[in-house]
């Protein structure tokens, strides 16, 4: 979808939730509508025919637009949000993921619940434990786990309600999940800095042993091949945490000033804050003196100068796709253990210029 139809799509989410809330199962006409949000009928038409192939709209001949149910009850569902640690409203990554999910709560007829903590809440007795009192009165009907965790760690929840993991897959490949496109994000991004004409483009992660590191790893090397080109050198990665796990400034600044790579990667738009800093402590301009590719689209959380370019992995078509499949799940439908991936987009910015004839490392 354009970033319009994104627009459009939001207001009829709005809009379908109000309907259902107030029991009124046919939208307005067409015509009213694209009058009300100042859009034409040709993107309306669109947006409403995505929702229509995706069977929550259906459009009957001579009589209008009509809602459908999206459980056969009618009734409100209860899903839980698990998250392994404490939830911090200025997490930016949960924070996105958690509003794609509740964008399309309420035209689901679902109900959300945050259930955070778990690594220390699965630790109790069941007896005390308020996500499995919860579920074992009928208050939770599935769960969606966004944060990583392992399949013991999920073994008794996996046996209570149905459940689908979001934006991971650590450990838990036998679950159904929907994840984005990591290689498609890390083949978007060198790509990009590829076609203005960088080279030494360094791809940059805290951690190497993450799944989606390795995915986008593959991207970023695959984006050299499309383009003819030897893939990137070994030194060109680097990892920021050290052993202790916290961020190693000084290993940053000593990367870029000896490798000296003309373009980053950066598989996460607060990491990528951080780099910024880290380049303007021993004097580089981005994008002047150094281009830069983020992931999550988070810029309106960071506190930057710049907009910076970076790869958006779609929250909200992440939260539309799990909150269908486990309404559908809960109401008895077959869904095979298989990983559903949505598709990513670059979204420019000004931290992406061509190369600067800077002196490169010694190879």
């Amino acid at each position: 979808m354009s970033t319009l139809q994104h627009e459009v799509d939001a207001m009829l989410e709005a809009l379908i939730a109000a309907q259902r809330r107030g029991g009124r199962e046919r939208l307005p006409p067409e015509r009213e509508l694209s009058a009300r949000w100042g859009v034409s009928r040709v993107t309306l038409a669109k947006v409403i025919q995505d929702r229509v192939s995706r069977g929550i709209l259906e459009r009957r001949r001579g009589s209008g637009t009509y809602i459908l149910q999206m459980n056969e009850s009618g009734r409100t569902l209860c899903l839980g949000v698990l998250l392994r640690r404490r939830y911090a409203r200025n997490d930016a990554h949960f924070m996105h993921l958690i509003d794609g999910i509740a964008r399309h709560a309420d035209s689901h007829n679902c109900d959300l619940q945050i259930f955070d903590g778990i690594e220390e809440l699965l630790e109790r007795d069941p007896r005390q434990n308020r996500l499995f009192r919860a579920i074992d009165a009928g208050m939770v009907d599935g769960l969606l786990v966004i944060s990583r965790m392992s399949a013991a760690m999920l073994g008794d929840l996996r046996a209570r309600v149905p459940m689908v993991i979001v934006h991971n897959t650590g450990g838990t490949e036998s679950l159904p999940a929907v994840i984005p496109d990591w290689s498609a994000s890390g083949f978007l991004a060198t790509q990009h800095l590829l076609q203005r004409g960088h080279r030494r483009i360094a791809y940059v992660a805290h951690h190497f042993d993450q799944q989606l590191v390795v995915f986008e790893q593959s991207g970023y090397r695959l984006a050299f091949r499309a383009a003819g080109l030897p893939e990137p050198d070994p030194s060109l990665l680097c990892q920021t945490r050290g052993v202790d796990s916290s961020f190693d400034a000084d290993h940053v600044r000593h990367f870029l000033e000896t490798v000296r790579p003309t373009a980053l990667y950066v598989h996460d738009d607060r990491l990528a804050a951080v780099m910024i800093a880290a380049a303007a402590e021993i004097g580089l301009e981005i994008p002047r003196d150094l281009s830069l590719v983020g992931y999550g689209h988070f810029t309106r959380d960071l506190p930057l100068l710049q907009r910076l370019t970076t790869i958006d992995p779609d929250w909200s078509a992440i939260g539309r796709r799990s909150i269908e499949l486990l309404s559908g799940m809960i109401a008895g439908e077959a869904v095979e253990s298989t990983i559903t991936v949505i598709s990513p987009s670059l979204i420019e910015g000004d931290t992406v210029a061509p190369p600067s004839p800077r002196p490169q490392a010694q190879p």
